[in-house]
């Protein structure tokens, strides 16, 4: 277990820019069905397990109480699956609940963030126990960033693919999905 860690978090400083320092561009994953939410409140520290919130499940639940998780752009494709493997996990049809994972993004927060191991993304993560506040906030569609108040133009059915033969609905594939930001090689000092 321990050997396990050390290796997570030798993973998590070879890949570099880890999002502990305060002014970094950090990305958030959350659920279609928060957004309204997250444009009144923010990110708010989870305050109980018990809450429905979030894309954590069982210990995690535990793990998450007091803080808000945050990622670079290079940990947000593994976050965003994670996403909606847990969606997939509590729900039979994602999209009627609106678990549809969206990506969300807090330019030059002046947040403090610790970093985390986290187990099986083998992602880089991190934690506020600050409030990150909704003015600065903006979420990802159609190929650009908008203001998180602007939610309502978000269609999260544009995310997924039907499946007539079996009536399902699926998640399309990250470079189809257009709440999915692109990935691209990141270099020293742009937005990570």
């Amino acid at each position: 277990m321990i050997c396990e860690h050390i290796q997570q978090l030798r993973l998590l400083i070879e890949e570099g820019d880890p999002p502990e320092k305060k002014g970094r561009t950090l990305y958030h994953i959350t659920y279609h069905k928060d957004l309204a939410s997250v444009a009144k409140h923010g990110l708010k520290p989870r305050s109980s397990e018990r809450e429905d919130r979030g894309i954590s499940l069982g210990s995690q639940k535990q793990h998450s109480v007091g803080k808000v998780f945050v990622t670079n752009r290079r940990g947000m494709g593994a976050w965003y699956s994670h996403a909606e493997d847990v969606a997939n996990h509590v729900s039979d049809a994602p999209h009627k609940e609106h678990l549809t994972p969206v990506v969300l993004r807090a330019k030059n927060t002046q947040v403090k963030v610790k970093k985390d191991v986290v187990g099986s993304t083998r992602a880089p993560a991190g934690y506020t126990h600050d409030h990150i506040k909704p003015d600065g906030l903006q979420f990802y569609y159609n190929n650009k960033w908008h203001p998180i108040g602007k939610h309502k133009r978000l269609n999260h059915m544009d995310a997924y693919k039907h499946d007539p033969t079996d009536d399902y609905y699926y998640l399309k594939r990250e470079h189809e999905n257009p709440l999915h930001p692109p990935r691209k090689p990141v270099k020293r000092g742009e937005d990570t």
